[in-house]
């Protein structure tokens, strides 16, 4: 069997080291305590910040979207009144070309 000696020795070292590692907790909470309580302030910061972030982006997709889509109505658009100009011009140079080509009796002047 053990001896009591021995039992009260591997107790005593048994309480110390229990003893050491709770102060060791206790020491190690209070030096860390407040690095944690910083870090979860940051993490609320950047949770807050994140979700400002995305939403902003979002808007910002909406406006890129929104300009794209308007340039290419204006690039439509230009193509349509280039389209029209062509046109009219093609009808005004045909009436330009009757009105040249129609013979006209001129009066002579009397010098």
């Amino acid at each position: 069997m053990i001896s009591a000696r021995a039992l009260s020795v591997a107790l005593a070292c048994l309480v110390l080291v229990g003893l050491g590692t709770a102060g060791g907790v206790w020491l190690g909470a209070r030096h860390y305590r407040p690095q944690l309580d910083a870090a979860s302030a940051d993490l609320a910061a950047c949770r807050a910040s994140r979700g400002e972030l995305e939403s902003a982006v979002a808007e910002q997709v909406r406006q890129v979207a929104a300009l794209r889509m308007a340039g290419e109505q204006r690039a439509r658009d230009a193509a349509q009144a280039v389209e029209r100009g062509r046109q009219q011009a093609a009808e005004q140079y045909a009436g330009a070309q009757r009105l040249l080509s129609q013979r006209t009796a001129g009066e002579q002047c009397a010098a």
